[in-house]
């Protein structure tokens, strides 16, 4: 249970190579610059990095000292492979360009560095709302979002609405409310983003469990200060600061216009040694069951303790987000580096951080960085997991030719584009690996940039050939899927 959490860089810098690798596969595919031996030695250094005992944060100091900046390459040469895809994909210009990976036409802000009617000046540059096309492009200029973000200060606290929200904040850093305003609720049963601080120190397994009592002693923390950085148009945010013994953290609460996401970026300076901490968060939902995402598709747990099984789940895995609901009405937790939950009721403690002493007592002792989200919704795991994939992907911005393209779109919406790449064995064949959502089965559809001559269904390693249920009609593929399938699809330009 430990190892979901033990060392915090390890897991953000994970995160994000899987991410950059996905985008720089993507577009270098789809641009006919896809170099197969670099991809290999990349996929390669993060695999020896994904090995126990690295990734699950249980190794000594000197692996952390080899492994930080080879992660630290991976996501650099990614994006630098990506930059220059995009450009090949558009052309060379001086305009500003969006690009968006993912499969869906895409909302969302951005920061550039020139300034842009409508934009809000931020610490980074220029903080604009753009629209992106499906798996595509789009030259950069601000939308309008419907309405300004506001935020009040009083005496008590700070009150931030948009379109979709109205939040409360405590001066200690609480969310004493959030009021989704499209069914009129409120989602706070109980003062939230209570941040707590456990002893544990399970022996010889110091970095790797959680005791099962470890809530025997612990310590709220709150914070020390609080003030407004931003007040619109476009985003509002406040900043906190915690003091806790030698240690200190720093959360910065964000509310962007018309978004149903509450930002927590949230950076962490550890000094105390055997400790865990966590963010609670207590939800007015009815529910006895939470879903969590995993590899390709969410699974779904018991949030009560009434069999050894239910009890032995105090901390479970997830990976991008994890969510409740109760029939039409719901909230979801997302994160862009975190592994570790618990969940009791509709109560969900996001484990923060652990500092364990063995075998590496630095463990954490570097700053770190990371966000987390609470987001309403209305039951769609769908939007659950575009909303947590749009926090963990950030849109592409470079210069290039003007114009707005979509190279691919995949329909329904409960299919995700999980991977393109170019064949291992054919450089003129494409691969692209799709998963299913929601727990249906039907016929999919893929648009492409171009008319394929060939497409056929393989597995993993890309040994099998099945053209079965696979329909070509000019340049778009139509495939069936099963329930919860991971499908793998080969197309020949």
């Amino acid at each position: 249970r430990g190892t979901l959490t033990s060392h915090s860089r390890v897991k953000l810098l994970n995160r994000r190579c899987e991410i950059a690798l996905r985008e720089a596969e993507v577009w270098s595919s789809l641009a006919g610059t896809y170099d197969a031996a670099k991809f290999s030695e990349l996929w390669k250094t993060l695999l020896k990095d994904q090995f126990h005992d690295v990734l699950p944060g249980s190794a000594i100091r000197e692996v952390y000292n080899a492994v930080y900046p080879e992660l630290e390459r991976i996501i650099s040469e990614s994006y630098s492979i990506a930059r220059d895809a995009a450009v090949r994909i558009a052309g060379q210009g001086d305009a500003l360009l969006a690009f968006n990976s993912l499969p869906w036409d895409r909302v969302d802000y951005v920061t550039v560095n020139e300034p842009i009617q409508g934009g809000q000046r931020v610490d980074d540059g220029y903080l604009i709302r753009v629209k992106v096309p499906s798996v595509g492009y789009a030259t950069v200029k601000h939308f309008e979002p419907s309405e300004p973000v506001r935020l009040i200060e009083d005496s008590e606290g700070f009150t931030l609405e948009n379109s979709r929200l109205r939040v409360r904040l405590s001066r200690l850093g609480e969310l004493i409310s959030l009021i989704d305003k499209a069914s009129g609720r409120e989602l706070i049963r109980e003062p939230s983003n209570i941040i707590v601080a456990y002893e544990n120190a399970p022996g010889w397994s110091d970095a790797w469990d959680i005791e099962r009592g470890f809530e025997e002693t612990s310590f709220t923390i709150k914070a020390d200060s609080a003030s407004v950085k931003y007040n619109g148009p476009l985003l509002a945010s406040v900043v906190f600061n915690y003091g806790f013994r030698r240690s200190g953290i720093t959360q910065e609460v964000r509310l962007y216009a018309d978004s149903s996401r509450l930002d927590f970026v949230t950076t962490m300076r550890l000094v105390d040694r055997e400790l865990m901490y966590k963010a609670w968060f207590h939800l007015d939902l009815n529910t006895d069951e939470a879903w969590f995402d995993a590899p390709y598709t969410p699974i779904r747990r018991p949030t009560v303790t009434n069999t050894s099984w239910d009890l032995a789940r105090f901390e479970v895995p997830m990976h991008k987000w994890v969510s409740l609901s109760e029939c039409c009405l719901g909230a979801a937790l997302l994160n862009d580096g975190k592994y570790g939950v618990s969940v009791r009721g509709s109560s969900i403690g996001l484990t923060l951080a652990r500092t364990p002493v063995f075998p590496d007592p630095a463990t954490d002792l570097e700053e770190f960085t990371f966000t987390y989200s609470l987001m309403p919704h209305d039951g769609d795991l769908i939007k659950v997991n575009r909303a947590a994939w749009e926090l963990n992907a950030p849109i592409l911005i470079i210069k290039g030719k003007p114009g707005e393209a979509s190279l691919i779109r995949l329909k329904p919406s409960n299919l995700m584009l999980e991977a393109l790449k170019v064949s291992e064995d054919d450089e003129g064949t494409l691969i692209i690996r799709i998963s299913e959502l929601a727990n249906t089965r039907g016929v999919g559809e893929l648009q492409l940039p171009f008319k394929p001559t060939q497409a056929y269904e393989t597995n993993l390693i890309e040994t099998t050939r099945n053209s079965e249920g696979i329909e070509i009609n000019e340049n778009t593929v139509k495939f069936k899927y099963g329930n919860r399938q991971v499908k793998t699809i080969a197309i020949k330009h």
